[in-house]
């Protein structure tokens, strides 16, 4: 009897929130890794604080954003926007709660390490050496995965 194959999804933004749903959705044994304290990835907004540079902060974001594409457009097909939303073009944070949303209804939550950066990827014989740190515990660690 083989076991599941171990899949390591890198971030919990739009792409990776997909990914893992559909790895799982796979009967594969997933887990998303996200730097930030919540799920959203690029939608997160950050303020700067009083020394920080640009690369500290690692967000594109900024107040007041709107999307450049409708909502009708940028939505996941098997999860709408909320049909009380009036307008096409929405704010980031109506983006950030939407992907929120969708990890809560499709049960994804579980299965998200937040407070998780990974610093290196490197090919095994036997599949991938993933190496992170962890905010929460202030560790490193290395997982193998399939």
């Amino acid at each position: 009897m083989s076991s599941k194959k171990r899949v390591c999804v890198i971030g919990a933004g739009m792409a990776g929130l997909t990914a893992l749903k559909n790895t799982l959705e796979h009967d594969l044994a997933a887990v998303a890794y996200e730097r930030h304290t919540a799920v959203g990835g690029t939608w997160i907004y950050m303020e700067r604080k009083a020394g920080e540079s640009e690369e500290d902060v690692h967000s594109s974001m900024y107040q007041g954003l709107h999307t450049n594409l409708p909502k009708e457009v940028m939505g996941f097909p098997d999860y709408d926007f909320d049909t009380n939303i009036e307008e096409s073009f929405i704010s980031s944070e109506l983006v950030l709660e939407y992907l929120q949303n969708y990890a809560e209804h499709f049960k994804l939550t579980p299965h998200i390490k937040l407070e998780h950066e990974i610093i290196r990827v490197r090919p095994r014989s036997e599949g991938w050496e993933v190496s992170m740190t962890s905010y929460f515990l202030c560790t490193k660690f290395m997982i193998l995965y399939s």
